[in-house]
């Protein structure tokens, strides 16, 4: 248990406790229902999908943020000087 408590990721500490829960299952000769293993499987597969989503999201507002606060690329001179006529 200590493995998951340095671990700060939602998604790695939910993936393995779901294949945990399934192979006890297994272990203990399908006390639960196959159908219900499917579902909590599902429900899983869609909460990690979603929280990936959520990741690439804060990540491209994370960036499109740090791009404002250094303003314009040009007004560094890093666009090239501009030529008249």
């Amino acid at each position: 248990m200590e493995f998951l408590k340095t671990k700060k990721s939602k998604k790695l500490i939910v993936a393995i406790v779901t294949a945990v829960a399934v192979a006890v299952n297994d272990y203990m000769g399908k006390p639960v229902s196959e159908d219900a293993i499917l579902k909590v499987v599902g429900i899983v597969s869609i909460y990690l999908v979603g929280q990936g989503l959520s990741d690439f999201g804060k990540e491209g507002k994370k960036a499109e943020i740090e791009a404002q606060a250094e303003g314009p690329a040009w007004e560094d001179g890093e666009m090239g000087e501009q030529k008249n006529g």
